[in-house]
């Protein structure tokens, strides 16, 4: 049986972090680093590119969501369950929008837990059906630009970097961006870069030419989709 690589980022005085005894004893589990804790999470799952990543909210999980997008632009294969004292739909919903892949009540079994690392690992959510159902219908409300067909060769991104493409092409500025989708500037530009990346371009300007003769939409669970509203119209570049 391969153990799931599991790491922890959670306060010493978390009830997560006092978990932490009763899943070493785990045989599902394989846990990483005993982190301190002032560590980063995002510096942990550059270092360590855990399979799962248990993630300590807080009390409402206020800084939980800017540190989603800053790991899953270090490593977008680590799937993050995020754990808060109260845990509200609205919250699950923005969480699953910012890639965590659930969420769960601080305190739980090791079992609990256990459960639900083993599903996500699996490629499941962990969420009650009616939080998944808000999280899927506001996922369908938010208008994403087409991904680039470049030179017959398609080009797969994930969400979060196809809503900042569809941003870009409106002539938004990083800041603007990050205002929008309630995220730092530094993690949008760790975005822009990763998209410059996979797209073999040095930049924006680039993005936006290569945008006005884009018909194919592609998401990155391999479904083709058709852009809204037929073809857009040469983007204003932002000043």
């Amino acid at each position: 049986m391969t153990r799931i690589a599991t790491l922890i980022a959670a306060p010493r005085d978390s009830a997560l972090h006092e978990m932490r005894r009763h899943l070493l004893c785990q045989a599902e589990l394989k846990l990483l680093a005993d982190t301190s804790a002032d560590a980063d999470p995002v510096r942990l799952v550059r270092a360590w590119r855990p399979d799962v990543l248990l993630l300590d909210g807080g009390t409402q999980g206020s800084d939980a969501i800017s540190t989603l997008d800053r790991t899953q632009a270090v490593n977008p294969s680590t799937r993050t369950l995020v754990f808060c004292t109260v845990l509200t739909e609205a919250f699950v919903v923005r969480a699953l929008q910012h890639g965590a892949k659930g969420c769960l009540r601080s305190g739980i079994s090791a079992q609990e837990i256990v459960s639900a690392v083993k599903a996500v690992r699996a490629g499941e959510l962990w969420a009650t059906r009616k939080t998944l159902a808000q999280a899927f219908e506001k996922l369908l409300a938010i208008h994403v630009e087409p991904q680039i067909d470049l030179d017959g060769t398609q080009v797969v991104l994930s969400t979060r970097e196809l809503q900042i493409v569809s941003w870009m092409r409106h002539g938004m500025t990083n800041k603007q961006i990050a205002r929008e989708m309630g995220i730092s500037d530094t993690t949008v530009k760790t975005h822009a870069h990763n998209i410059f990346h996979k797209m073999h371009i040095s930049g924006r300007v680039r993005l936006l030419q290569k945008l006005q003769h884009a018909p194919i939409v592609k998401h990155a669970d391999g479904n083709t989709l058709s852009p809204p509203g037929g073809p857009v119209p040469p983007p204003q570049l932002a000043a």
